[in-house]
């Protein structure tokens, strides 16, 4: 199987970022799987983005939204994603101790 991917990253108004992602099997001449992700920073140490992924193999779809939160010593977050008929929450805490 002989693949490739292309990617670009589009610095939008407003502090956004969007980055369209394809994955090409060059052997079956179609493509693989498609995903958009956008991206935004908020505060000055966390960000909030939304990826949407298609692939065409698996015939699936996911949408992932995320919240991530940089603390001093400390990372926080949580990311719902949606796929075909199920939805996940997982919350996130990681870290150490300030001395």
């Amino acid at each position: 199987m002989f693949t490739g991917n292309l990617s670009l990253g589009f610095r939008l108004p407003k502090g956004f970022t969007l980055t369209p992602q394809a994955q090409y099997d060059y052997n079956l001449t179609q493509f693989i799987s498609v995903k958009c992700e956008l991206e935004k920073r908020i505060f000055r140490n966390g960000y909030v983005n939304a990826i949407y992924e298609r692939n065409f193999r698996a015939t699936s779809a996911v949408l992932n939204l995320a919240f991530v939160m940089i603390l001093l010593a400390a990372r926080t977050g949580f990311l719902l994603r949606q796929s075909n008929n199920s939805t996940i929450l997982v919350e996130s805490a990681q870290g150490g101790l300030v001395t």
